[in-house]
């Protein structure tokens, strides 16, 4: 289902619990002043990718909602926006994510998301991730983020970037362990 969110109180209540898959939110405008995902997240129970890419992040009311785990079919959260005009940032915005992302035991594709305190022992559990993308790691994270990346053994694609423009992430420690094959 493709969401042009001018009118999304229509789009809900034309779809009501029906068995959506996908959903892409295209920018026109401000999104609903209603919480958009926590809507999504209790109508939507099979839904397997979530694209909010290019979404005005500080426009979602909670960010993403805590009631986003309930949404364990979910393959892919593409959730980022792309800011090439300020020069203080590298890279891609990654959105806040409350707690319990673990429980998405079958995401395969996450991009980006916020590093925060506990998000890298949450992403141990996401062992079936082929894409990753994580902003804002702070220094003291690199070696828990090397220990979870190892258990990642589908991963294909790592993305990081540090939460200051002179950061300097050294992810030695993923030599020194097991990394994963087709990383």
């Amino acid at each position: 289902m493709h969401i042009r969110y001018y009118n999304m109180d229509k789009v809900m209540e034309s779809i009501g619990k029906s068995p959506v898959r996908s959903i892409f939110l295209f920018q026109d405008g401000e999104l609903p002043k209603k919480p958009l995902l926590g809507t999504i997240a209790a109508n939507f129970k099979l839904l397997k990718g979530l694209d909010l890419k290019d979404t005005p992040l500080d426009q979602l009311h909670e960010e993403l909602p805590f009631d986003i785990s309930r949404l364990r079919k979910l393959r892919h959260l593409l959730a980022y926006f792309d800011n090439n005009e300020s020069e203080s940032l590298v890279g891609p915005v990654g959105v806040k994510i409350q707690r319990g992302i673990e429980g998405l035991e079958e995401l395969q594709n996450l991009s980006y998301v916020e590093t925060y305190h506990g998000l890298i022992k949450e992403l141990e559990k996401l062992r079936q991730l082929r894409k990753l993308g994580i902003t804002k790691l702070e220094r003291e994270h690199r070696r828990a983020l090397c220990a979870a990346i190892e258990k990642m053994k589908y991963l294909q694609h790592l993305s990081v970037t540090a939460s200051r423009i002179d950061g300097i992430l050294d992810l030695q420690y993923i030599s020194s362990l097991s990394p994963p094959q087709y990383l």
